[in-house]
């Protein structure tokens, strides 16, 4: 099997490189939550500048990533108190994010797109 190699812009290695430091800081911030908060910021903020980029679909889930886990966190939080299923809820919102976070870093190492 041969491996293609593309040429990357200098826009396509800076979203890259982008993209990789939201992805640690998500997986980071699994176990920590500052760096969570960062990566989640970081990818929001260079949402635009990756615009145009084969890697900008990286940078959208990362954000993807953030809001959504955010918001089924804190719904198991608030369903802790009522079911006592709020925690399979925050346990499978976790192993979710590492899945797409290790899913998307894989990808993104050999120049493919998320999707």
């Amino acid at each position: 099997m041969t491996e293609v190699t593309r040429s990357l812009s200098e826009q396509d290695q800076k979203t890259k490189s982008n993209a990789l430091i939201c992805y640690a800081c998500l997986i980071l911030g699994s176990f920590t939550g500052v760096f969570y908060i960062a990566g989640g910021l970081l990818a929001m903020l260079k949402r635009g500048a990756a615009e145009g980029s084969i890697f900008a679909d990286h940078i959208e889930n990362a954000v993807t990533i953030f809001w959504a886990s955010i918001i089924l966190t804190v719904i198991g939080i608030f369903s802790l108190p009522l079911f006592g299923i709020g925690y399979l809820i925050i346990v499978a919102t976790s192993v979710w994010v590492l899945f797409r976070c290790v899913k998307g870093w894989l990808r993104l190492m050999d120049n493919r797109s998320f999707n």
